[in-house]
């Protein structure tokens, strides 16, 4: 459909770009430089990732990956199909064609209504079977890799014993154990001495915005490397800049980072037995599949939610479904051919 464009049309192939459960938009660019692009379009900007890039947390509007630009032409149709195989591959089975110029009197908007979702301009390659089963890596949940649960840490669990303080080993020696000699040290000495707590007041007695800045972090806040008294060893940071993302969020980075080499290692299961709960995941709500997966509804259900659906009212729901009226040829093929074609809320879903 896309060869039927005029000639000298110039258009874009983009995907769209979801988020990773518990990571930040660094990692999000590291993957997608990965797959050898390098171009963003966000809420309607330019975004060269090849660049060191800042205050993403402003980022509100849709994110967009630019897959190639072609000069519609007969030749390209090799090109373009590659182009297409990336697209989807990198969209999690969506894409969406943008015209950037066209020659004049052709009518772009009418051209992007028949291509799909006339509202976002979205497109869903075609499904097959492999795309909705959790033992398949690249449908599975990214976060709990298809089992549905997830450990989480708990604080009542990290720091066991809060009559201690800081300095008088509150957290679980794993996690946390106070030493000037060592990074941690230097930094808990740093946090202190810049938000204005006790290393030494018992745990309990900290506020509890000091509790939030050592559970979760900094958020962004940057505070200066210090040097504590007694301590030997510079170190190189030594006055440098910093920030800190919080022992929860390490630590359950380190276990997504564990789950993912799909290793098992003795010591490591010892300690998340110390310090997490196992709790229903939080990325897919225990669906098991990749978020993108349930963004395909019949009917306002996704597959998850017909899964735990019992007999009759699969029955009765099942007896309601009609295929909306297609309003072309190409949209009643789509319509018989994919689920997808006949709910578009997915497409609504996934530029959010």
């Amino acid at each position: 459909m896309i060869l039927s464009l005029p000639a000298g049309a110039v258009i874009e192939l983009r995907a769209p770009v979801f988020p990773v459960y518990g990571e930040d938009w660094e990692f999000v660019f590291a993957e997608i430089r990965k797959a050898g692009f390098r171009r963003l379009v966000v809420d309607g900007q330019l975004v060269d990732i090849s660049q060191p890039i800042e205050d993403t947390e402003s980022w509100r509007g849709p994110v967009d990956v630019i897959i190639d630009k072609f000069v519609v032409r007969r030749e390209i149709e090799k090109q373009l199909k590659v182009a297409i195989g990336n697209a989807l591959a990198e969209g999690e089975r969506f894409m969406s064609l943008v015209i950037v110029e066209h020659p004049a009197g052709f009518d772009a908007e009418a051209f992007l209504r028949e291509f799909g979702c006339p509202e976002h301009h979205l497109v869903m390659g075609d499904l097959s079977s492999e795309h909705f089963m959790f033992n398949d890596p690249r449908s599975a949940c990214r976060t709990c890799l298809g089992l549905g649960t997830y450990r989480q840490v708990h604080p009542a669990l990290l720091v066991p014993d809060r009559k201690r303080s800081i300095k008088g080993g509150a957290f679980v020696k794993e996690a946390f154990k106070y030493n000037v000699e060592t990074w941690d040290g230097k930094m808990m000495y740093s946090l202190s001495q810049h938000f204005g707590f006790s290393l030494e007041a018992p745990y309990e007695e900290l506020s509890p915005e000091t509790i939030h800045l050592l559970l979760h972090g900094t958020e962004g806040r940057k505070f200066t490397l210090l040097q504590p008294p007694g301590a030997k060893d510079a170190g190189k940071y030594v006055g440098r800049e910093i920030t800190f993302e919080g022992y929860i969020t390490r630590i359950e980075r380190s276990y997504r980072r564990y789950r993912q080499r799909q290793e098992a290692h003795s010591h490591m299961e010892d300690y998340l037995e110390k310090v997490t709960v196992e709790r229903p995941c939080p990325d897919c709500g225990g669906a098991r599949l990749r978020p993108q997966r349930l963004l395909v509804e019949i009917g306002g259900k996704n597959l998850y939610e017909f899964g735990g659906a019992n007999l009759g009212e699969f029955l009765g729901f099942s007896r309601r479904i009609r295929a909306p009226a297609a309003t072309s040829p190409r949209a009643r093929r789509s319509a018989r051919r994919s689920p997808a074609a006949w709910n578009c809320s997915w497409a609504s879903a996934s530029t959010t």
